[in-house]
Order: C-alpha cells, then structure tokens, then sequence
C-alpha cells in the first residue's frame, strides 16, 4: 500500500466532517508545462487555493451577486431572490395572464335555443350544461377564419353529464366553415367532450370522447 493511500485511510479514521471554514484550502497540482506528460519523471508544480477564492471564482460575475436567500409573498404572488450583495430580483409567478393561462367558462344551452362562444377569451375551456325538455340545443362555434388573431387556436368543449341522446348539443360552424368537413358536430352522451382547433379556415377535432350512459 502506497504512503498516501495510507495517508489518506489514516485522515478518515481520525478526522471528523466539519463545516468548511473560507481559509481551509485544497491543494492543486498541474503539469509544469504541456511536454512534462510524456516524461517519466515529470514536473509538477502545486498550489494552494482556499475555499475563498474557489467560491468567488465559482461565482465569477462577482462575489456579491449568487442568491443566498428567497422569499415567496402568497398576497402578491412575488418571489424575491436576494443576493449577498443586497441586491434582489423579484419574478411574478402569477400565471393568469394571456400567453399562459386558459380561462374556464361556464355555459348554458337551453333546448330549441342557440348559444355563441364568445370569441374575446381565447384558449377556453368551456363546460356545457344542457337545459330545457328533450330536444336539441346549439352551441355557435365563433368563426375559424377569425382565430388567426387569437392567442390560441385550440378550444375545449365538455358537457356536465346533462347531455343525452334525447337532450344533444349540435356544435354548429359558421356559414360554409365545416368540422371535420361537416357542417356540424352533434354531442349526444354524458359527460361528451371535443377538443377542436381552427387552421384559420375549417374546424378540425382534435380529439373526442362520449362516454356510453351507464
């Protein structure tokens, strides 16, 4: 067993794990110059580096600017990075916001009447409830040829389990605009849903599921 392996056993055995002090060093060793690795013998200079200047070098933007604490205020929806320098960085992480939330809208289509998805809140995800005697309802799907100004093309539309095959929804596009090359979309099960997305011209379904009654 070589000296330093032992060296090494022998510093394990007796020293205990402390916290790192700034003035505890690691010692550094490096080639005297690029040839001295084809040598047998080669020279090897050493250095001594602290913990100190391994953190600021780490940090190389400066030794004041790593984040040492963060705070979170739920009334503001703020987290706030502190530097060590004292300077800080607030970031919103409120996401309600165009680009990034979807708004929920609750509906109601009565039987033998038509209701119009408003066309001011894209990206919605719109809950249907059906009312009124057996029969048909309309839900008016806004144009597709008006989306390329959304912020999202793509909509949900689901029902609260009051549709039936005798109390449907009839998603109905406008003029010649189609679904699926249809000119409408009939939802006839409990707790129906479609997903559908606008190319700019046509509907197109995404995806869709109607569950069979139990």
């Amino acid at each position: 067993m070589s000296n330093i392996l032992q060296d090494m056993l022998g510093m394990l055995t007796r020293k205990k794990v402390a916290t790192p002090k700034s003035d505890d060093y690691l010692v550094v060793s490096r080639y005297a110059d690029p040839q001295q690795v084809l040598k047998p013998l080669p020279k090897i200079n050493t250095e001594l580096i602290t913990l100190k200047a391994l953190k600021t070098f780490v940090n190389v933007g400066g030794a004041d600017e790593y984040v040492n604490a963060a705070t979170f205020d739920g009334a503001t929806d703020l987290l706030t990075l502190t530097r060590v320098g004292g300077t800080a960085i607030t970031v919103d992480m409120d996401r309600k916001d165009t680009k990034e939330f979807v708004n929920f809208t609750a509906l109601t289509v009565a039987t033998g009447a038509t209701t119009v998805i408003n066309t001011n809140s894209p990206g919605q995800l719109f809950l249907v409830a059906r009312t009124g005697e057996d029969g048909t309802g309309t839900l008016q799907l806004p144009p597709a040829a008006g989306t390329e100004n959304w912020q999202y093309r793509k909509i949900t539309i689901t029902t609260n389990g009051s549709t039936s095959a005798a109390k449907p929804i009839t998603l109905d596009a406008q003029g010649s605009e189609t679904i699926n090359g249809g000119a409408n979309l009939v939802l006839d099960k409990v707790y129906a849903s479609v997903t559908i997305w606008s190319d700019g011209t046509n509907w197109i379904v995404l995806s869709s599921s109607q569950v069979a009654a139990v």
